[in-house]
């Protein structure tokens, strides 16, 4: 079959007129072509900036370089911030100082017998307000007494310290065995122009000795020109080195105590407050010194992805400031598709 074209004509008075144009039918394609204009954009683009200001001391690309994630572009001169970092470093050294020392205040809140012995008096008790320096108890160190006996100058000459010693009590006559522990240098003068050197002798007290005990001494066969009393070898008393309130009390009179034993602990809100203040301090210090140091890799730019570099803006030499420092360095992009 055949099919016809339609064309209208206009006959000049206005009415169209049909005419047709015959062809033979056959399949054919039929064909849609399109143009349009557009941008062509990279998959992925990036501009390189820098968040520190110093002179450029190193660039290793161009222009057109091919540059895989992580590589270094730019070093920056970093003396500015490793003086930061000393800077910082010191100011946490001084708050870990600041902090043991208050740390130290808190320990004084615990209050603890510097020697030996027995609690012989309790000057406090649980709920009492205390100042600095306030006494806490009396300690007494009877388990070693001392015996303080004058012997002839020239006998005592030739004692040393160490020597034995041979202890006799006046009461019972009974004899125990001491030391030498003290030999004065000087001479004494004593009544009927006797002259001396006094010796002290140290004695375990085998329990029944206190200070209105008397005895004599010999050391070496030499016999001291008069006896005496004992005396205990240490009496002492405990202290507080912070101010506060009694808590609670570990310890009651005839309490034995070694050196170190907590006898007392105290509370004070103004010391507790000082920790916590310091502690946050170092805190900061910390925060600070680690912030410092990881700034310090800002100063070496690295790619942020593997690309193309199609601008370069900044040269080794060149100065980053507070004006420019956010200036784009260069910008990369991504032409993989």
């Amino acid at each position: 079959g055949f099919f016809g074209v339609r064309h209208f004509l206009n006959a000049g008075n206005g009415e169209a007129v049909q005419t047709y144009t015959e062809s033979e039918a056959g399949r054919q394609s039929i064909q849609l072509t399109l143009a349009a204009t557009g941008t062509i954009e990279p998959a992925n683009q990036y501009e390189v900036t820098s968040s520190v200001q110093g002179e450029v001391l190193s660039c290793t690309f161009e222009e057109g370089d091919e540059v895989k994630k992580g590589d270094v572009l730019y070093e920056i001169d970093s003396t500015d911030a490793e003086n930061s970092i000393e800077q910082a470093q010191i100011s946490l050294e001084q708050s870990q100082n600041s902090y043991n020392q208050t740390l130290k205040s808190m320990d004084d809140l615990n209050v603890t017998s510097k020697k030996s012995g027995m609690i012989t008096e309790l000057y406090v008790e649980v709920g009492d307000e205390v100042q600095a320096g306030a006494t806490i108890a009396d300690v007494r160190d009877s388990s070693v007494m001392e015996l303080e006996v004058p012997f002839n100058s020239a006998d005592a000459a030739n004692f040393s310290v160490g020597s034995a010693a041979t202890v006799t009590m006046d009461s019972s006559f009974e004899t125990l065995t001491g030391t030498v522990t003290a030999i004065d240098a000087a001479d004494t003068v004593l009544d009927g122009y006797q002259i001396v050197r006094y010796v002290t002798i140290q004695v375990n007290n085998p329990g029944g000795l206190s200070t209105t005990s008397t005895a004599t001494a010999t050391v070496g066969g030499v016999a001291c020109n008069q006896g005496a009393n004992f005396t205990y070898r240490s009496e002492s008393t405990i202290t507080t080195d912070a101010s506060g309130t009694v808590t609670s009390l570990n310890v009651s009179e005839g309490s034995q105590v070694s050196a170190g034993t907590v006898v007392a602990t105290l509370s004070s809100s103004s010391v507790e407050q000082q920790v916590e203040n310091s502690r946050l301090s170092l805190q900061q210090s910390q925060m600070s010194y680690e912030n410092t140091v990881q700034q310090l890799d800002d100063y070496t730019i690295t790619a942020p992805i593997d690309g193309t570099v199609i601008t370069k803006n900044t040269k080794v030499g060149d100065t980053l400031d507070a004006t420019n420092g956010q200036t784009t360095l260069a910008v990369i992009y991504d032409l993989s598709y």
